[in-house]
């Protein structure tokens, strides 16, 4: 199949789509890859119309202001209206704020969408969209290796805004200099902090029931213990708290959970520790990497699959 995915390509960074592009390769689809930053609308509507398949993430709309919003919007609209071959979208954020104008105005234009975002899949019931969260690409599921700048009792690794500011300052009020912040990512150094940081943890904004980001399945897919919180959605999944991750609710009890693991009298934690990365880890590559996410995003745009 061919398949021509508009989506984030030009930077350097270690990006989901670049992992989405491998898996669809090793699956033996041919994939024309458009930087979604800068495109000529009348090339990719030429090129999509000799494929299978335009799969596309945000299309390149942009977001940070409304003027900004409406003028990308009408490119995309222009391109998906050209285009007449089979047209699928995957949503890998929170549908908040002008990501609801995306959704009303891309819905009826499209064969179908898939959100990461399950709670909106629940909230709004259409044939059109369904719920398909992120995943790991199996090449991401080694061991990292253990480098001693990453060498912290707890690390949290990600971007740093909104109620997230809160969360750091609390860590460093009681944790002090045995946490460490980075935002690394994914790739190598991501896997070596994994492997060097007893615990990697993770605050509860913006995540709900029924949405997350992939930094539970990179961690676990690494080897890592992740303090994470319980999501009802995670536990559906079959990824429990106590089997392949430690949960909490609110952050009170975020503390005393990441005490509980550290104490070193605590020999349950000792034993349970290794257990859990191992069953994490195991779990993740079993049923969690893009080409099962991909199976099924295939399966339902070409054969209503559900």
């Amino acid at each position: 199949m061919q398949i021509v995915y508009l989506a984030s390509f030009k930077t350097e960074k270690h990006t989901i789509e670049k992992d989405i592009k491998k898996e669809l390769e090793r699956m033996k689809h041919k994939v024309v890859a458009i930087d979604d930053g800068d495109f000529d609308p009348d090339e990719v509507i030429a090129k999509a119309n000799k494929a299978d398949l335009f799969l596309f993430r945000t299309g390149g709309v942009i977001t940070d202001t409304v003027p900004e919003f409406w003028q990308t919007m009408s490119r995309l609209q222009y391109v998906l209206n050209g285009i007449k071959t089979k047209k699928v979208f995957w949503f890998f954020d929170k549908i908040i704020g002008l990501g609801h104008n995306w959704i009303y105005n891309i819905e009826p234009l499209v064969d179908f969408g898939f959100l990461n975002d399950e709670t909106f899949c629940k909230r709004h019931n259409t044939d059109k969209l369904y719920p398909l969260h992120m995943g790991v690409n199996i090449d991401d599921t080694y061991h990292g290796a253990i480098n001693d700048k990453y060498a912290y009792d707890v690390a949290f690794d990600g971007p740093v805004y909104g109620n997230r500011t809160i969360f750091i300052e609390m860590m460093k009020k009681n944790f002090g200099n045995k946490f460490g912040v980075f935002n690394l990512g994914g790739g190598k150094e991501y896997a070596d902090l994994c492997a060097s940081a007893k615990i990697i943890v993770s605050p509860r904004f913006p995540y709900d029931n029924w949405f997350w980001s992939e930094k539970i399945y990179k961690t676990l897919g690494h080897g890592g213990f992740m303090v994470f919180p319980r999501l009802e959605g995670l536990k559906e999944e079959g990824i429990e708290d106590g089997i392949q991750f430690a949960g909490y609710d609110v952050y009170g009890e975020m503390i005393e959970v990441i005490r509980w693991w550290l104490d070193p009298n605590n020999e349950k934690a000792k034993e349970g520790m290794d257990l859990i990365k191992k069953q994490g880890r195991r779990y993740v590559i079993e049923n969690c990497t893009y080409d099962k996410r991909l199976q099924y995003l295939l399966a339902v745009s070409f054969h209503r699959f559900k």
